[in-house]
């Protein structure tokens, strides 16, 4: 009895199984149908959004075709050739274009598709079709594809492209069911029909609505309140990339007149973001500066007061930028500010900006409770100088004089004396403009102010005075290559008059040919020519003869923001005294050597790897009560042409070639920079916290991808003769 109940329970358990199945199966199975709504005569992009039995265009179309409702031609995109051409047959997933004579519709049947899609997706424009029942957009069907640069649509109403360029916030139309898309890649790839779900973050850039000519001003980005690095800011016609605190510093741009310009944020994963900034023309007479008054440090998680000023009145409404935030000043010209929580002791700036004002800038040091407290350092200067003037700085730390402190200004670097003083020399500019002095020293705290160049005005002459008798002209020009380049707004000064004890100086600006002339008294001058980006040139005991003209003509070069042997091995030193070099790892040899500098800092050699085609070592360093940033310099040796690769904590690090923001204590990015020093290569890694890393170096010799496409082919063609033999073999025994 008990058998024969087991049997029957088993024959129903399987009955119910097979109808559960069958149902299934059936669901998954069941015809559908789908309409074509032609409500336009013209051009349509479609797709086929089911499995049908016959994808014939006859077999779909074929009734519409005959009646002349829809043109017999239909046209497929060829994306690997990048050409059009007629088609007998559809396909889910890709886009056809149709002409449509007479309003109509059309209605298919077939089965819901459900799973993915593959389809082979080629650099340039590639014709898309959308299958599934729920709709997207063009945005997540844009990311979602590999190398996607935008997606379009076809606007059968009007007659034209609506386009969603990657990135942007506009045009994000819907895309539905059997709708065809043409899709821009510059990268071959595999899509699987899919689009995101959910939507891509959205930068946010904060900056001011205006600044004052060549005045520095800041840029912040984030996405939902956070920070973003390595966002490309593009504005006035130049690149910048955010830092890891996700701002950028700019320089206005010289103008003629109040002139509009536009910055654009832009990084791969996110939504661009855009707005507009107005840079102000005023006379620098005009400028009132704004003063930061602060405390000097703060401990973390802590209020503290700011309050600003110009000529000892309280400025309402001015912008106060600190820690990634953005602030308005009160009518008493004071703003709240919260320290942040940090994992050593930290400096943060504090920026102050208005519209007509000249922006301040200050810092402030914030306390890690937990950290051993190291002091200040302080600098005195003054808010602004002229062109060419020699001034001096004091350095100061706890009310005493600090030697041998490293001071950087203009690209130049100094060191103070026994008092604490540092003499120094301001450039000779095209514009009134900011900079900063940045100081640093072992076992302090680093600090930076800004300061004000001004830049002279020619000096104006009673012609009464002197007798205009002589002149100098010429051009000036670079050399590139095997051609001459005439360099406009470079500035000509005439200095040092010997007659009548009269000051004659005068300059000009040269024209956009290079070209310049200057009318003066005769007697003997210097002729100097200059402009920034350029090492200036000098001609002493020129002569000017009087009813004479004196030709001159001079060739500037480019200082270049690369560093050659001399430069690398000057900043190399110089960055080891200062205490920003941690380590020096030399694996170059053998054995690889490894040399401390900061007792702080640790440094273990994990392993290396050493290839026909491929070296790679990898050290962890980690530092003692987790230390601000350091830098890590790697001796390569010769390097021919293989390739350099870097890893920081196994994501790949940016290159940079500007070595001067890669040496400032301002630069907090995750990069590194390749020196050359006569045949030795030198890599340096800037290693902005510490807890512990782990850095990789690849040096990748293009051998290695040779090696690997000649081992495929190889392979593939074993493959190929394999197959070839048994198919042989197989006709022969049948």
């Amino acid at each position: 009895m008990n058998t024969k109940l087991r049997c029957m329970s088993l024959m129903i358990i399987l009955f119910c199984s097979f109808f559960v199945i069958n149902q299934n199966f059936v669901k998954a199975d069941e015809t559908v149908s789908y309409t074509y709504h032609f409500d336009e005569i013209g051009w349509y992009l479609i797709s086929l959004p089911l499995n049908v039995e016959d994808n014939s265009v006859d077999a779909l179309f074929g009734e519409l075709i005959d009646e002349g409702k829809i043109d017999s031609h239909f046209f497929a995109w060829d994306a690997e050739k990048q050409s059009n051409n007629f088609t007998d047959y559809l396909y889910p997933g890709y886009g056809y274009q149709i002409h449509v004579n007479q309003i109509c519709e059309c209605i298919i049947q077939g089965n819901e598709i459900t799973e993915d899609l593959s389809i082979g997706v080629y650099t340039g424009w590639n014709y898309l079709g959308w299958v599934y029942t729920s709709s997207t957009t063009a945005m997540q069907v844009c990311y979602h594809i590999y190398g996607s640069q935008g997606v379009s649509k076809y606007n059968d109403t009007q007659g034209n492209w609506l386009t969603y360029n990657y990135g942007s916030k506009k045009n994000n139309f819907e895309i539905i069911q059997g709708m065809g898309i043409a899709c821009y890649v510059n990268t071959s790839s595999t899509w699987n029909g899919r689009a995101m779900s959910g939507f891509p973050p959205y930068l946010s850039i904060s900056t001011n609505s205006s600044v004052i000519e060549n005045e520095d001003f800041e840029v912040l980005v984030t996405s939902e309140g956070t920070p973003i690095n390595n966002v490309k800011i593009e504005f006035d016609n130049k690149v910048y990339y955010t830092d890891a605190s996700g701002s950028v510093t700019i320089t206005a741009p010289m103008v003629d007149g109040n002139s509009s310009y536009k910055i654009y944020a832009n990084k791969t994963g996110y939504v661009y973001d855009s707005v507009q900034i107005t840079v102000i023309n005023v006379p620098p007479e005009e400028y009132a500066q704004l003063e930061i008054s602060a405390s000097d440090s703060v401990n973390e998680e802590e209020f503290f007061q700011v309050t600003i000023k110009a000529d000892g009145t309280p400025v309402e409404a001015a912008t106060v930028l600190f820690a990634g935030g953005s602030y308005l000043t009160d009518g008493n010209g004071i703003v709240n500010l919260f320290a942040p929580l940090v994992d050593s002791n930290t400096v943060y700036s504090i920026d102050a900006s208005k519209t007509g004002y000249i922006s301040a800038k200050s810092s402030i040091i914030v306390y890690d409770e937990s950290s051993e407290v190291q002091p200040l350092l302080s600098i005195s200067a003054p808010l602004s100088v002229d062109e060419g003037e020699v001034f001096q700085i004091k350095i100061t730390a706890d009310d005493s004089f600090i030697e041998d402190a490293e001071v950087v200004f203009a690209g130049n670097s100094y060191k103070s004396d026994s008092l604490g003083h540092v003499t120094i020399t301001a450039p000779l500019i095209d514009g009134t403009k900011g900079y900063t002095i940045q100081v640093s020293k072992t076992g302090y705290i680093s600090n930076s102010v800004s300061i004000l160049v001004i830049d002279v005005p020619e000096p104006q002459h009673d012609p009464d005075s002197e007798l205009l008798d002589g002149w100098v002209y010429g051009q000036v020009y670079e050399t590139a290559g095997d051609l001459l380049t005439p360099i406009k707004n470079v500035k000509i000064c005439l200095l040092l008059s010997e007659s009548n004890n009269v000051i004659k100086n005068r300059c000009v600006l040269t024209d956009d040919d290079g070209q310049f002339i200057i009318s003066i008294s005769s007697g003997m001058y210097t002729v100097q020519a200059s402009k920034n980006g350029y090492n200036s040139v000098s001609v002493l005991n020129t002569q000017v003869e009087s009813n004479l003209g004196k030709e001159l003509n001079f060739n500037l070069q480019k200082i270049s923001t690369t560093a050659d042997s001399t430069l690398t091995d000057y900043t190399i030193e110089n960055e080891k005294k200062s205490g920003s070099i941690g380590a020096e790892i030399d694996i170059e040899d053998e054995e690889t050597k490894v040399d401390i500098y900061n007792d702080k800092v640790n440094v273990e050699v994990s392993s290396i790897e050493k290839e026909k085609n491929q070296d790679k070592i990898t050290v962890v360093v980690s530092a003692v009560d987790e230390i601000g940033g350091t830098k890590l310099i790697f001796y390569l040796g010769q390097i021919d042409d293989r390739a350099i690769k870097i890893e920081y904590d196994g994501v790949a690090l940016t290159e940079t070639t500007d070595i001067l923001s890669f040496f400032s204590v301002d630069n907090k990015g995750e990069q590194y920079a390749i020196f050359s020093s006569g045949e030795e290569n030198i890599a340096v890694v800037n290693v902005p916290h510490f807890s512990e890393h782990e850095i990789s170096i690849y040096l990748i010799s293009p051998a290695e991808v040779v090696r690997y496409t000649n081992f495929v082919v190889i392979i593939s063609a074993i493959i190929i003769a394999l197959a070839a033999a048994f198919m042989l073999r197989k006709g022969k025994e049948d």
